[in-house]
């Protein structure tokens, strides 16, 4: 997956899904890096690629750095499109 990843020609989405909420994450090619947006907090770049979390944790930053209770644990489901 993180060949066909890094060769996309379109948009790159990451879709885990938790107990009671869903998280993705946005991946930015020009940059080589991942984007999240947790609610309606600041948009966040993470530290490494979605596939090197074993489980995704709900942070925020809302005048300051916070971690939420939900955790994001299922199998990650990509999407690509143009």
């Amino acid at each position: 997956m993180k060949s066909e990843i890094s060769s996309a020609t379109g948009t790159v989405i990451a879709l885990r899904i938790g107990s009671d909420d869903y998280h993705w994450m946005k991946y930015v090619k020009s940059a080589n890096y991942w984007l999240h947006k947790p609610g309606r907090t600041a948009v966040l770049k993470s530290n490494k690629a979605p596939y090197d979390y074993n489980v995704w944790y709900s942070e925020y930053y809302y005048y300051g750095w916070g971690m939420g209770t939900s955790t994001y644990t299922s199998s990650i489901i990509y999407i690509m499109y143009k």
